[in-house]
């Protein structure tokens, strides 16, 4: 016999552990039932999270405000305002009678009265040279504030996606605006989001008929199940096995409420009502302890929840799952018909990718790596390898395949610079602070179209922080190293002797040496145990180094 309370836990795991896949599985095939609710709340959202809207193109999901008015409005005139604006406000808690002056972006516009609109408006950061940029994510709920409409006056700001930022102009210091105030006469608000009804009907059909489908599924093979326990075990573990099944028919009941009325102004209750899903394992459970001990088949001196065998708990528990048999049947079946196998859940939809048109997935990885992943040289390899000495010449010989990226110039971009390495995202800064390497240095300085490919000359710093960060890139890899550890102390030693290695003011020669060749230790030990080398090569020729390389470099082609 197993202890109730032991059953009651085991179950809620379970329970736990299915119900969000449930819910995706159902809600998700069921999105029409209650679209023009669920698509409002979902932009709604979109506008308060991560809004990159543009002031001169609002986005797609949002249309010009119209006025009431019949009256047109003037060319001149100041302009509605719209979702995206970035606008000019004081906060009040500035310290002078208007406040301090920030811009930001308008989120939201609500309608609080007839005649007047308040918006949520996000701050951004000065960022130098004119820029305004988010704050970062976790900061940004924190930087909304509700404000008059009225108090905002329209910039006219352009994103610039190279720093990520709007380019604000600016006049004496502070922010140009427009206008000092949005036109209001007549404005009426956003204009509301059109929905198809005829689109929303259909896909409302196919919800109904796709919930009834699901529930006389689990419902059928539930009896099913019962009839082969019947025959196979017996009347008594049938009829465990068929209260089983009958709890996973009402958990897709109960399942199908929730999402019957999301997004509606019955959303709560229905939320409240489809939480009994949860509860139907333990009322099964519940019906076999009390039968058992009306029959006189349990034990309950310890407790009255102290009988259910382990037969009549895995009867309940197969029962119950069986209603997810017919939605894993038949997205098998969605997985091999022509939508693809993509649609499968997890591992069975990898399995059916990779049986499934072998040759088709093939020449499909093939585009990806060629038009998708661009190809990156990275060579590295401990001090003393002559590795750039190699690269240099890889470059002169390739007659403009392999090219160097494209470095960032402080002196050039500056508050672009300054706000790239504030938000870091540099690979690598030189050391006198001029140049910087990003992953848009990486990929976009060779030009595919001509057969380029960029070169990156990396030590092992760099090359770990490139590994870890550097997406929509094919990496081909190699690591130079020497065949001992002696001949790099005799390179370092010759360094240091010709001048190109400087040894520290307050340290000697000796604890430099022993310093450095510990740093090449470590390095070995990255490049033999890292995965992101192709090619190791391993010797004190510079010939026969440089033919090796060519040969690897030839991958970056193929």
């Amino acid at each position: 016999m197993i202890r109730t309370i032991d059953v009651v836990t085991l179950v809620l795991s379970c329970i736990l552990g299915i119900a969000w896949t449930d819910a995706f599985s159902l809600h998700h095939s069921g999105t029409a039932s209650s679209s023009t609710y669920r698509q409002t709340s979902t932009k709604r959202h979109q506008r308060i999270q991560s809004p990159t809207i543009l002031y001169v193109e609002p986005p797609k999901y949002y249309n010009a405000p119209s006025p009431t008015s019949d009256t047109p409005k003037k060319t001149n005139a100041a302009p509605y305002p719209k979702i995206g604006d970035v606008v000019r406000y004081y906060d009040l808690d500035g310290g002078n009678a208007k406040g301090q002056l920030k811009v930001g972006k308008l989120l939201l516009i609500q309608k609080v009265s007839p005649e007047k609109f308040v918006g949520d408006v996000m701050e951004m950061e000065f960022v130098g040279d004119g820029y305004y940029a988010e704050f970062p994510s976790r900061e940004r709920r924190s930087r909304i504030t509700v404000q008059e409409l009225e108090g905002l006056s329209p910039i006219s700001a352009s994103y610039v996606r190279s720093a990520d930022a709007f380019f604000v102009p600016m006049s004496d210091g502070q922010p140009k605006v427009t206008f000092e105030r949005f036109e209001l006469e007549g404005y009426s608000g956003p204009k509301p989001l059109e929905v198809n009804s005829d689109v929303v009907e259909r896909d409302g059909k196919r919800y109904v008929e796709l919930k009834g489908q699901l529930l006389r599924d689990a419902a059928l093979l539930g009896a099913v199940g019962t009839l082969v326990t019947l025959l196979s075990k017996g009347v008594d573990d049938g009829l465990v096995y068929a209260t089983g099944a009958l709890a996973g028919v009402g958990y897709v009941y109960f399942l199908s409420v929730k999402t019957d009325t999301v997004g509606s102004l019955g959303a709560k209750l229905g939320n409240s009502i489809s939480n009994v899903r949860f509860a139907l394992p333990i009322f099964a459970l519940l019906s076999v302890s009390i039968k058992n001990i009306i029959s006189g088949d349990a034990n309950i001196e310890s407790s009255l929840f102290s009988t259910v065998s382990a037969e009549q708990f895995g009867c309940i528990i197969l029962g119950f799952l069986t209603y997810r048999v017919p939605l894993f049947l038949r997205r098998i079946q969605e997985g091999f018909s022509d939508a693809g196998a993509t649609n499968l859940p997890g591992s069975a939809g990898v399995a059916a990718s990779l049986l499934s048109g072998a040759d088709a997935d093939l020449s499909a990885t093939n585009i990806l790596i060629d038009e998708v992943l661009k190809p990156v040289l990275l060579v590295s390899g401990p001090p003393g390898t002559d590795k750039t000495a190699l690269i240099n010449k890889l470059i002169e010989d390739s007659d403009g395949k392999f090219v160097r990226p494209i470095l960032n110039d402080r002196l050039l971009e500056g508050a672009k610079f300054e706000f790239m390495e504030g938000r870091g995202e540099f690979f690598e800064v030189t050391k006198l602070g001029r140049f910087g390497l990003s992953k848009d240095n990486i990929l976009n300085s060779a030009d595919p179209e001509k057969g380029e490919v960029v070169v990156i000359d990396a030590d092992t710093k760099l090359a770990k922080k490139i590994s870890s960060n550097l997406s929509g890139a094919r990496i081909i890899g190699v690591w130079f190293s020497l065949d001992s550890v002696d001949k790099f102390k005799e390179k370092l030693q010759d360094q240091i002797d010709s001048g190109k290695l400087k040894v520290p003011m307050d340290e000697d020669a000796d604890q430099f040496l022993r310093a450095k060749r510990r740093e090449v230790v470590a390095d070995i030990e990255y490049g033999v145990v890292s995965d992101l080398f192709d090619f190791m090569i391993v010797s004190d020729d510079f010939d026969s180094c440089y033919k090796q390389l060519e040969n690897a470099a030839g991958f970056c082609f193929r």
